[in-house]
């Protein structure tokens, strides 16, 4: 039988077991912001043990402490100023939960969820298109709703696919600005760079405006 070696298997044991991280012994936790501790991502473990001390609110925002959220939330649910549904409809852990209470959703966060897409689908006269237009799991709908594309947002959006229905729209309401910080919009930024030169007074500016690095060694020619 063949073995890996311990590197590899560390690897791979990295991917399937997430770890438990822990405050160091001489961490005061009384001393901790508590308001910034649960916006932390690795901080879930830290979260559910002082559930007393965490703010409620950021505990919506923060992807890996929806657990926590389900865990209490026949609690919370009781008490309005401890339910935040603009941040749970954005999180992507929270759609189970949000198809049972839809007339309290935030249509505009939830339309930027990309664990969303069942809800959107069915619910296409609630969703709100600018937020739609970004989202990356989306595009099937924005393909068949051309009409309803927020352009300069759809230039957030990362799903490759994008890309190709930007180059067929070009002359669209797009913004150069938004489409210079997507990783997947290089070829298109090459091939305009120079018709864009000129809306910026000089070459300190257009490499603000552009950031990516390719567009940035561009300009270094």
């Amino acid at each position: 039988m063949m073995t890996l070696p311990n590197d590899i298997l560390r690897l791979i044991a990295s991917y399937i077991i997430k770890p438990k991280y822990k405050l160091r012994s001489w961490i005061d936790s009384n001393k901790l912001n508590w308001k910034t501790v649960s916006q932390n991502v690795n901080a879930a473990n830290l979260l559910e043990e002082n559930f007393d001390k965490a703010d409620i609110c950021e505990l919506y925002w923060n992807h890996n402490t929806f657990p926590i959220i389900q865990k209490h939330w026949n609690t919370l649910n009781q008490n309005i100023k401890y339910v935040n549904f603009v941040a749970m409809s954005f999180n992507p852990y929270a759609t189970e939960l949000l198809e049972k209470y839809l007339d309290k959703v935030c249509w505009q966060t939830l339309s930027s969820n990309p664990n969303a897409i069942s809800i959107l689908e069915a619910n296409l006269d609630k969703v709100d298109w600018y937020s739609l237009s970004s989202n990356p799991n989306t595009l099937h709908i924005l393909e068949a709703n051309l009409d309803r594309i927020n352009w300069k947002n759809f230039c957030r959006n990362r799903n490759p696919r994008a890309i190709h229905l930007l180059e067929k729209h070009l002359y669209e309401d797009i913004s150069w600005y938004m489409l210079s910080s997507n990783p997947n919009a290089i070829p298109i930024l090459e091939q305009n760079l120079p018709r864009h030169e000129k809306t910026f007074s000089d070459i300190n500016k257009l490499k603000n405006k552009f950031k990516l690095h390719k567009v940035a060694a561009y300009l270094q020619k």
